[in-house]
C-alpha cells in the first residue's frame, strides 16, 4: 500500500514589479518574467563600509539598480519581476517554494515567453530537477541562474553575464535564438538540461555541469543553441502544471560496513517513509549479503525503492545480467543514468500526484521511464501471463501466448535493447554436472518446425546447472526487432534440452524493452 501524499504549503508572498515600457515596444513584445528568489546573485554587505561584514540577500529594487545592464535590456523588450517579499538563502530552500514558483509561471505562462529565477548554487539543481517535473508539456525557456560571488560591489562578479545571457536565451524570438522548451541551468558559458546538471564546484565559476548528457548550448561571442539535443515540444498537449509534492523521500548511499550495521534498518522503518533512492556501487552494484539484501526486498514491499549509481558519470545496468539481478529480485527500480538529486524531485512529484496514487504500479513504471529528459534510458515492461511453466526432457516445447507489447508504441530505431526474463527461476538436477540448453523462438505457432536456422529462432543459451540463478536474462533484441511490430502479439517458444531428471520452471515471463530517445507523455 503506498503512503498518501502530504502538501507543503508555506504562507508564501509574492509581488509583481512591472519593468518600464521598451522603446519602440510592439504589442507582441511578451518579454521576460524574472522570479526572484535571493542567493548568492543578490547578496550584499551589511555594512557597505566594512568589506569583512555579514552578507544578507537585497531586495529587487536594490538589486536592479546595481545591474545597469538590466537597463540596456529593458530598453530593447519587457523584463518584468515577481520577487518573494523575503527573499532566501538558497540553503533555505523548501519544495513549498517550489511548488510557489510552478504557481507563478502557470499564472504567467501566456504572458511571456521565457522565465529566469535566480536562484542560489547550492540547491540550485534540486529546484530545476524539481520544476522539470512539476511543468507538465513546457514549450518555453525557464532558465534557473545565479553566481558564486555578488553583483553588488563586487566588480569581479560572474553573476552580470549569467543573468543577461539568461534572459537573452529566454527571450529567443527577439535573438533569432531557437526557442529551448526545457527547464534549464546557465551558468558561466553552458547551458545544462536541469535535470541533468549537478554542481561541481563549491567556488569556481564553471560551478555546474552535466557529465551524462551534453550542454544544450554554449555562450561565448555568440550564442549557440544545439538544437538538435533539444527536447521536442511541436504537438505537445496544452501546458498543465503538478503543485503536490510527497517530500518523505530520503537519499540513502550504501557503504562498506552498511551489510552489518542496523543504519539502514532504521531508515526503511520510518513510519511515513514513502521513497527511498539507494545510492549504489558502479552499474548499480550493491552487497549480496542475505541480511542486507532482505532490508531492502522489505522497503520495495512498501515504498518505492531507486536504485542510482554514486558515480558522477555512468548508469545502473541492474536486471541487464543475470549477475546484477539481486536487487531486481527484490523489487528495487532503476532509472539508468538519473542524477540522485533528479531521483529525489523525480520521487517526490510523482508520489504526491494524487491520479497516480489511484494505481500505484504506475508510480513504478514512470520512475523507469524518461519524463523530461532526465535519464537516457527508458525501460518498459510487458509481463506475459503470470503462471508456473515446466520444461523437461519429456515436456521439451512450450509456447507462451503473445500480448501487445509496448501499448505506447515506440519506433523500432528507438529500441536499443529487448531482454527476455524468465522470474522466479529453479531447476531440479539429475547426478550430471554439466550443462541444460535453453531454446528461445519468436513468433512461432503451436506447429511450426524448430529449426534453428530459421530468422525466428533467437539462439539456444546454455545454462551450466550449479549457476541457474532466480532470474533468466537472454537478449533478444537482434531477432526481435526483425520480427516485432508496434502493436504486434508475440508468442514465445522455448525448447529445452538436458539429461533426464534434468527439470526447468519459472513463475513469470517478462519482455523488457530500452529505449533511447524516447519520452513518455503522462
Amino acid at each position: 500500500m503506498m503512503p498518501t501524499h502530504e502538501q507543503v504549503t508555506l504562507d508564501l508572498r509574492t509581488r509583481k514589479i512591472e519593468g518600464p515600457s521598451p522603446r519602440n515596444a510592439k504589442r507582441d513584445d511578451m518579454g521576460v518574467l524574472v522570479i526572484y528568489t535571493g542567493g548568492t546573485i543578490g547578496c550584499k554587505l551589511s555594512d557597505p563600509a566594512d568589506p569583512l561584514s555579514p552578507m544578507n540577500v537585497a531586495d529587487w529594487e536594490y538589486f536592479s539598480k546595481a545591474v545597469h545592464e538590466l537597463e540596456l535590456l529593458q530598453e530593447k523588450f519587457r523584463i518584468d519581476a515577481e520577487i518573494f517579499e523575503k527573499p532566501i538563502d538558497s540553503t533555505n530552500m523548501k519544495p513549498g517554494y517550489w511548488s510557489k514558483i510552478v504557481q507563478i509561471i502557470r499564472d504567467n505562462y501566456s504572458k511571456y515567453n521565457g522565465f529566469v529565477i535566480l536562484h542560489g548554487t547550492d540547491t540550485m539543481v534540486y529546484t530545476a530537477a524539481a520544476l522539470s517535473f512539476m511543468l507538465v508539456n513546457l514549450a518555453k525557456p525557464v532558465i534557473l541562474t545565479g553566481s558564486q560571488l555578488p553583483v553588488i560591489d563586487r566588480p569581479r562578479s560572474d553573476g552580470i553575464q549569467n543573468l543577461i545571457t539568461s534572459i537573452m536565451i529566454a527571450n529567443g524570438p527577439y535573438y533569432k535564438l531557437p526557442v529551448v522548451p526545457e527547464v534549464c541551468i546557465f551558468f558561466r558559458d553552458k547551458l545544462l538540461r536541469g535535470n541533468r546538471a549537478r554542481k561541481i564546484s563549491a567556488s569556481g565559476y564553471q560551478g555546474f555541469d552535466s557529465l551524462n548528457y551534453p550542454p544544450l548550448g554554449e555562450a561565448g561571442e555568440h550564442i549557440d543553441i544545439h538544437e538538435g539535443l533539444l527536447r521536442k515540444h511541436e504537438d505537445l498537449p496544452d501546458f498543465t502544471t503538478r503543485e503536490k509534492l510527497n517530500t518523505n523521500v530520503i537519499n540513502f548511499s550504501i557503504f562498506p560496513g552498511v551489510q552489518d550495521g542496523e543504519l539502514l534498518r532504521q531508515f526503511v522503518h520510518l513510519e511515513k517513509l514513502a521513497g527511498l533512492v539507494l545510492q549504489t556501487y558502479g552499474t548499480g552494484n550493491a552487497p549480496t549479503d542475505g541480511g542486507f539484501l532482505d532490508i531492502v526486498g522489505d522497503a520495495a514491499k512498501k515504498i518505492s525503492v531507486l536504485n542510482v549509481t554514486q558515480c558522477v558519470e555512468g548508469a545502473v545496468e541492474q536486471g541487464t545480467y543475470e549477475t546484477s539481478v539481486s536487487l531486481l529480485e527484490r523489487g528495487v527500480l532503476s532509472a539508468a543514468d538519473i542524477t540522485p538529486e533528479a531521483a529525489m524531485c523525480k520521487l517526490m512529484v510523482l508520489l504526491g500526484d494524487d491520479d497516480l496514487q489511484v494505481v500505484p504500479s504506475r508510480i513504478g513504471e514512470l520512475i523507469q521511464q524518461n519524463m523530461a529528459g532526465e535519464q537516457s534510458l527508458s525501460i518498459l515492461e510487458e509481463r506475459y501471463v503470470l503462471k508456473q511453466h515446466l520444461l523437461n526432457s519429456t515436456e521439451n516445447r512450450i509456447r507462451v501466448a503473445g500480448k501487445p507489447i509496448a501499448p505506447m508504441r515506440p519506433a523500432v530505431d528507438q529500441i536499443s535493447k529487448i531482454l527476455l526474463r524468465l522470474r522466479g527461476a529453479e531447476l531440479s538436477i539429475s547426478d550430471d554436472p554439466g550443462y541444460i540448453t535453453i531454446g528461445v523462438y519468436l513468433g512461432l505457432k503451436d506447429g511450426d518446425s524448430l529449426d534453428g536456422r530459421e530468422s525466428n529462432c533467437v539462439d539456444h543459451f546454455k545454462r551450466r546447472k550449479n549457476q541457474i540463478s532466480k532470474t533468466l536474462i537472454f537478449d533478444i533484441t537482434e531477432v526481435a526487432k526483425r520480427v516485432w511490430k508496434p502493436g504486434s502479439v508475440l508468442p514465445i517458444t522455448f525448447t529445452f534440452d538436458g539429461k533426464d531428471g534434468d527439470q526447468l520452471t519459472w513463475q513469470g515471463t517478462e519482455v523488457i524493452l530500452h529505449l533511447t530517445n524516447w519520452e513518455c507523455i503522462v
